[in-house]
Formats: C-alpha cells, sequence, structure tokens
C-alpha cells in the first residue's frame, strides 16, 4: 500500500470518491474493499488505452482507495444528451475500443459488470476509456452464482440477478444493450435500431448466453464484418440512403443493364460487335442515369461546373446525357457499317 502524504485531496465527490493532487497532477482516489485488492493489483500492470490507468493502492483513515488516472473528458451519457443519438460509424468506433478495453480485462480474468453509457468517458482527444470497476470481479472457479446481485438496471445481464455466475458473456450483454442505447437512446426491448447493428444487438442480448458471441473476439469479428458488407452494399449507387423504393428502381436497372450485357455478348457475331453493341446500350441507357441524377455529387468534382447556379449545372447534366445518347448512335452507325 502506498502512503497517503503523497496525495492532497482536494475534492470529495462523494463518501468513496476523492479527487487527489499529487504534484501538478490530478488524480481520482476510489474507496475499496480489502477484498478486491488483488483484482486491482492486476489492473495496475495492465496498460491499455481503453481501460482507466490505475496507478496505486493507499490506505486513508484505515480505508483503502485506489488512485486512478483523472480523464479529461465527458461520460458517453453525456456526450449523446449533448448531441443525440449517433451514427453507425460513430457507434462502430466507440463499440470497437469498449471491446478493446474489455477485452484486455477478459484476459486477466476480470468482469466488469457495470458497462453502461455513465462508465464510458470520451477524452479531449476522443478516444474511449472504460472507468468504474466498482462492482468488478474475477472469475472463481466452482462458483455456480455471484453472491451479491449488482449492476445498473437495463444494461445488467441476466446472470447477474443470482441465477449462476457472471463470466465474459455477460459484459458482452451489456456491450449490446450499450450499442441500441447508442444508436436509440432506448433499450433494446424499448426501442430496437435498425440496420446492420440490430443483428448484433439481438444476439448480444440473448438470455441464454450460450446464444451469445462466444467472446469479445467474436463480437469484434462480427462488427467488422457486418460494417464491410454493409459499407459495400451502399456504395451501389442508389442504394446508399436506404430508401426503399430507391431499391426497386436500382434493382429494375441494374438486371435490365445485366440483360443488355448478356444480350451483346451473345448476339453478337465478333468481339468488335460485341462491344460496339454494349457500347450502344451502355450509352443509350446505363451512362445517362448517373449523368442526370449527379451520381456521387459529380458536378461538384469538375472547375467548370461547381461554380455554376443549380439551373446551369442542370442544363450541363442535361448536356452530357445527350451526348452520351449521340455516343450510343455512333455505336450503332459503327456496328452497321463494318
Amino acid at each position: 500500500m502506498g502512503n497517503k502524504m503523497n496525495y492532497e485531496i482536494i475534492k470529495n465527490l462523494n463518501d468513496q470518491t476523492k479527487i487527489a493532487k499529487y504534484g501538478e497532477e490530478l488524480f481520482v482516489l476510489k474507496e475499496i474493499p480489502l477484498s478486491d485488492t488483488d483484482m486491482y493489483k492486476k489492473l495496475i500492470n495492465l496498460n491499455c488505452s481503453n481501460i482507466v490507468k490505475f496507478y496505486d493502492t493507499v490506505t486513508i483513515d484505515g480505508c483503502f482507495f485506489v488512485v486512478e488516472e483523472y480523464v479529461n473528458g465527458i461520460t458517453l451519457k453525456d456526450h449523446i444528451d449533448t448531441i443525440g443519438c449517433l451514427d453507425d460509424e460513430q457507434t462502430k468506433y466507440i463499440a470497437l475500443q469498449i471491446c478493446n478495453g474489455l477485452k484486455e480485462i477478459h484476459k486477466l480474468g476480470i468482469i466488469h459488470r457495470d458497462i453502461n453509457p455513465n462508465n464510458i468517458m470520451i477524452t479531449s482527444d476522443g478516444s474511449v476509456k472504460i472507468i468504474d470497476f466498482g462492482i468488478s470481479r474475477t472469475v472463481k472457479r466452482n462458483q455456480s452464482f455471484d453472491t451479491e446481485i449488482l449492476g445498473t438496471q437495463g444494461f445488467t445481464a441476466p446472470e447477474q440477478f443470482g441465477f449462476h455466475q457472471t463470466t465474459a458473456k455477460s459484459d458482452i450483454y451489456s456491450i449490446g444493450v450499450l450499442i441500441n442505447y447508442m444508436k436509440t437512446k432506448q433499450l433494446p426491448g424499448v426501442k430496437l435500431t435498425n440496420g446492420w447493428l440490430s443483428e448484433i444487438v439481438l444476439k448480444c442480448t440473448q438470455i441464454d448466453e450460450i446464444n451469445r458471441y462466444d467472446d469479445i473476439d467474436d463480437l469484434i469479428k462480427s462488427i467488422e464484418k457486418k460494417n464491410k458488407a454493409n459499407h459495400f452494399f451502399k456504395s451501389i449507387p442508389r442504394f446508399r440512403k436506404g430508401v426503399w423504393w430507391h431499391y426497386i428502381i436500382s434493382i429494375v436497372y441494374y438486371i435490365t443493364l445485366f440483360v443488355f450485357l448478356l444480350f451483346s455478348l451473345f448476339t453478337g457475331i465478333s468481339a468488335k460487335d460485341s462491344i460496339l453493341t454494349f457500347g450502344f446500350f451502355f450509352f443509350a441507357f446505363a451512362l445517362p442515369v448517373p449523368i442526370l441524377t449527379n451520381y456521387y455529387n459529380w458536378t461538384s468534382r469538375f472547375e467548370f461546373i461547381k461554380n455554376k447556379t443549380r439551373f446551369k449545372k442542370i442544363l450541363i447534366q442535361i448536356a452530357f446525357a445527350c451526348l452520351s445518347v449521340v455516343v450510343s448512335f455512333i455505336c450503332i452507325i459503327a456496328d452497321a457499317n463494318p
């Protein structure tokens, strides 16, 4: 144990938490039971950017305290209260950093047991840290259930209510609830997020832990895999905004283009004939659509167009679409006069 004289207490946040100063640096001192000192010794030796840093344990007036870094930032709850629900990219970024932190403590046999928006800090530089290990525990062999029922209501896995011992899958349950909260500010049972993250939330929050992800690595792989698939899907023209009628029009458009491609390949007498036939379909039907719909905002990528008025941009779009049709007829003439 360290000596209390090393730290100057400058503020009592509550009976168990104090702000202390050592030299010019600020620290947080949290009272801990003697039985938790072995767990905190493991955390003191842990070096993970996504876990609040623990430095020492000290005694103050006969009580044991752990010394941890003072995090300059705000809680995830305050962050969401300020800016509103997060988008998929922000949610994925925060979730993966939390997973990285939990992965490291799980290796030590430590379960956090209270992952919720108040125990996640967003630092001033945008990184994410897990704080408050007040009800964390180490996995005990030959123990069938937890002796204490603790945790934040709504974010706590069912097994924490005394049915059997909590494991790493209990933290996975809480991450699922947290992901849903970041997207909707609601618990999954009240309002389930939509999109690719909903599948992850549902698997994380299965009542029977056997049906959840096997471990944090499994969850990380799922987040990254589904996110890549979602990005690919949304990179397809007219699929990015998730509007249902865009999907219908796009599917018809792509099927038609595919049929034109097959037609040109199988009806052409020669390779040149096939190329010219497809060129006609491409310039007459495929290319005018992205030109007229300003696909990827192409009119803002060229100096001679981007500063024009909206009316002039439309005229230019029509002109280029007409030029594409002209090229298509050139392909017909070239094909007809070998």
